[in-house]
């Protein structure tokens, strides 16, 4: 068994080696006898000595220092210690392919007079020369395995070598594989963090002045004798005689420069405004912020360094990107969709004090953020971005973080003269949705309004049909007309159809001709999988219950919306199941499913169905694999749509669609290879024409045909789509943005998402 195996290995190996390197090896002396005998690891070593070799390459000193080089400069960083050891022992292969050592002659002697107290390493046999050689090897990766390990993890272990070999103990360890097992139980330090796990750090804050505390006891300054008048009753600080001498200098000051220009006070005051940097802010509010506006100043993360601005920036109408911030926060009601209060509070941090927060609010396309309107600006933590697009900076133009979206554009986070980087809210790139503005970028001023001309005179001339609006411009039938063949085509790429058009003129198309191709069930898979076995359970998505079975071998799953959890509920759902299996000729006999749905046994009993269920804190692991499936897909499906909330009639739908999905294809191990599910206990084909022409959540013009027909009601209503109904006409479920109801009908005219 060994042997085979081993020539299996050898036949794998040989077959990924390229045809350079089978050339290299069949020069070699050794192949016939390793060809013959099919050894794979005669083979491994043999590519092992020919990939160390490379002086046909590069020349051989070169190579040696290369090699040695990048063994002394490897560190783990943040690397796990098993891969450390297998990138250590790699680079130690590749320095010594050449026979060659590390360790220095100090170090022999050192090993020698361990083993060989006395004696000199010129006087031992060669096999004690070689033992020597040998263990000083070993001892020289071990010293610098550990010192080149993690700094931040075993540093302080170092540290605690080197002080024991100070003491007259000698504890590195002797070999490699002993380094290996100490750093893997050392208990390594960590610094704790300054801030509490549960707390964030942002970079900007606003300070008023300062304030004395209100419970603080002044009493004793009516016992006081002022030191700059003399009378009893207060104190220095606060004698009235100092501010009337400040404001009559002010008053001086004032009639000695009657003819100072307003620029000049304007530079005196712009020269009083700084701009502060810290390690560490927050976003902090005072409590007299209306009122103390002109003593507050800004400050952000950075170096300790002091600079002054001349043109500061409207911080609560830009968003920041911050590289020291630990999460998001915004403060203008006017980026963001919705507020709301939340269970949890979240405590920012910086030098000037703490911000708590219990509210949240969404951006539309990125998510959601904490709020507080008293914070002085809205924040993006660079980390937070950088999980969810990516992120790349260019410092050769603007000095900007660039932000770049799934749909090919890119959002600029440019420098600020003081350093900080932000986002001109003015810009439109921060919305993620496809818009009118986005479908115009590549147009030129001109021809967005060419554009417009265009679709403002289809309006004027009665909304005739774009093929009409090209005739009545192509043969001049109105004279002096500036709008252009063109005009009217990028007018449809820019705007879509017309909706104005759809909603007048939309009929009824004629339905598809229903042929009945349903396809037979095999007889050899109905007579193997005539009695079906169900697993059962209940799930729910949102709070709302749903009722989901498989079948043990066929694997065709139901997901069924239940009102309650009550008994005639699941027993109603269950006939239904049971309704769709005998429809193809199988019959269920039995059930399984938790100890909790016991009182369900007499009921399905008298159906025929021997339902048997689990012990306490026990689940049927086939229905919860295929419930978990179905999440799977419903959430990916969620996260496709650009709502923050959907409906009921939605959700279910979604849900519907997921299962529909699931069974038109085979699965693993079930009974046939090329029937699905879906094809066995439906007997319907899916069509890409038929099925596949709409995604679930987008919007359509649905056709609407108004009761009696010669009114002026609209033919189309604006809809959603709920994903296909699954029958041979190939309709669509759509949900009636006027109503709110869903109903089946034919693609009419697909557009694009909801903005």
């Amino acid at each position: 068994m060994l042997d085979d195996n081993i020539q299996k290995t050898y036949s794998l190996v040989i077959g990924q080696c390229t045809d350079l390197l089978q050339s290299k090896l069949k020069q070699q002396a050794q192949w016939a006898k390793i060809s013959k005998d099919q050894d794979a690891i005669a083979l491994i070593g043999l590519i092992k000595t020919i990939t160390f070799k490379f002086e046909d390459q590069k020349s051989l000193p070169l190579a040696l220092y290369l090699s040695k080089a990048n063994l002394y400069n490897l560190r783990q960083s943040t690397t796990n210690n098993h891969d450390y050891l297998q990138r250590f022992q790699n680079l130690v292969d590749v320095a010594t392919a050449y026979n060659g050592q590390l360790h220095d002659q100090a170090i022999v002697n050192i090993v020698t007079e361990r083993l060989h107290p006395g004696s000199t390493y010129a006087a031992l046999t060669a096999a004690n020369q070689q033992a020597v050689q040998t263990a000083s090897s070993k001892l020289y990766l071990a010293i610098m395995f550990i010192y080149q390990s993690s700094r931040r993890c075993y540093g302080k272990l170092g540290e605690e070598l080197k002080n024991s070999f100070t003491k007259g103990n000698d504890d590195c360890p002797n070999k490699l594989i002993s380094a290996y097992h100490l750093i893997n139980e050392y208990k390594s330090w960590q610094p704790k963090s300054a801030i509490p796990e549960s707390s964030g750090v942002a970079f900007a804050q606003k300070k008023g002045k300062d304030t004395e505390p209100k419970n603080k006891d002044d009493s004793w300054q009516k016992k006081a004798t002022c030191h700059n008048c003399g009378k009893i009753g207060h104190i220095r600080p606060n004698c009235p005689s100092l501010k009337e001498d400040s404001g009559t200098e002010l008053d001086t000051n004032k009639t000695k420069s009657p003819t100072k220009s307003s620029k000049d006070k304007q530079a005196a005051k712009k020269k009083k405004k700084k701009t502060y940097f810290a390690q560490q802010a927050t976003v902090i509010s005072s409590g007299n912020e209306s009122s103390k506006t002109e003593n507050q100043f800004l400050s952000f993360t950075f170096f300790g360094h002091c600079n002054t601005t001349a043109n500061p920036m409207k911080l609560h109408d830009i968003i920041l990107l911050d590289n020291q911030s630990t999460v998001d926060l915004f403060c203008n009601r006017k980026f963001v969709s919705h507020v709301w209060k939340t269970k949890h509070s979240m405590t920012v941090h910086g030098n000037g004090g703490t911000l708590t927060t219990n509210m949240k609010a969404h951006v539309d396309n990125y998510g959601d953020v904490w709020y507080d309107p008293s914070a002085i600006t809205n924040i993006l933590s660079l980390k937070n971005v950088c999980n969810k697009y990516r992120v790349t900076y260019n410092s050769n133009a603007e000095g900007a973080f660039i932000v770049h979206k799934p749909d090919n554009t890119d959002v600029h986070f440019v420098m600020h003269a003081n350093g900080l980087h932000y986002h001109n809210t003015d810009n439109r790139q921060l919305s993620f949705v496809m818009t009118v503005e986005e479908q115009s970028v590549g147009y030129s001023k001109k021809q967005l309004q060419q554009a417009k001309r265009a679709r403002n005179f289809q309006a004027y001339v009665g909304y005739p049909s774009t093929h009409d609006l090209k005739n009545i411009i192509t043969n001049n039938l109105i004279t002096d007309c500036p709008v252009t063949i063109q005009d009217v085509d990028q007018a449809k790429k820019i705007y879509g159809p017309s909706v104005a058009i759809l909603k007048g003129k939309t009929t009824r198309h004629t339905p598809l001709v229903v042929t009945s191709d349903y396809v037979a069930i095999p007889p050899h898979i109905l007579s193997a999988n005539k009695h079906v076995t169900l697993s059962g359970n209940l799930f729910f998505v949102n709070k709302i219950p749903f009722f989901a079975t498989i079948s043990d071998h066929i694997k065709f799953t139901t997901a069924e919306h239940i009102n309650n959890q009550k008994l005639q509920q699941l027993i109603q759902a269950s006939k239904h199941v049971q309704a769709i299996y005998d429809a193809r000729g199988f019959e269920i006999n039995s059930m399984l499913m938790d100890g909790k749905f016991v009182p369900l046994k007499h009921e399905l009993a008298s159906l025929g169905i021997v339902l048997n269920t689990t012990a306490a804190n026990q689940h049927v692991p086939k229905i919860e694999q295929q419930i978990r499936v179905i999440k799977e897909r419903v959430r990916a499906t969620r996260h496709t749509l650009p709502f923050r909330v959907i409906p009921l009639t939605m959700l279910i739908s979604m849900i519907n669609t997921s299962v529909l999905w699931i069974n038109a294809f085979p699965p693993s191990g079930g009974v046939s290879s090329h029937l699905s599910p879906r094809n066995i206990m439906t007997g319907i084909q899916f069509n890409y024409k038929k099925h596949c022409q709409l995604q679930f959540g987008s919007y359509v013009q649905a056709h609407q045909e108004p009761s009696p027909t010669n009114t002026q009601a609209a033919c189309t209503v604006g809809a959603i789509c709920l994903g296909p109904t699954g029958n041979i006409q190939a309709s669509y479920y759509f949900l009636n943005l006027h109503t709110g109801e869903s109903y089946p009908d034919h693609i009419t005219f697909p557009a694009n998402f909801l903005s």
